[in-house]
């Protein structure tokens, strides 16, 4: 099932956050990483996430990824990317007796 957001780069529907969510996005990245300075590569995209492809408040509009940006061209900003799901905590109390 194709997402709305974008995740339909790679047409997932299972969680991003989970270790099956990660993996297609993994292997994409891999396949796009040249062969030639590889660390050049991670840069840019560290730099880019850092600066324009933030998780509050990005700058879509200056970015130079716009017409590639799925997120950007179906305006689905605000959802992306898509919150964390938080685990159900459970309080523990303990009594410990040191001798």
């Amino acid at each position: 099932m194709e997402m709305l957001c974008g995740l339909q780069v790679f047409s997932l529907s299972q969680d991003v956050w989970s270790a099956s969510g990660k993996a297609p996005i993994q292997n994409y990245v891999v396949q796009m990483i040249p062969g030639e300075r590889p660390g050049n590569f991670n840069q840019v995209m560290m730099e880019l996430g850092a600066t324009v492809c933030r998780k509050t408040k990005p700058l879509c509009y200056e970015s130079p990824l716009q017409l590639q940006c799925l997120v950007f061209t179906k305006n689905c900003i605000e959802i992306c990317p898509p919150k964390k799901s938080q685990r159900n905590r459970v309080d523990i109390e303990l009594f410990v007796l040191l001798l």
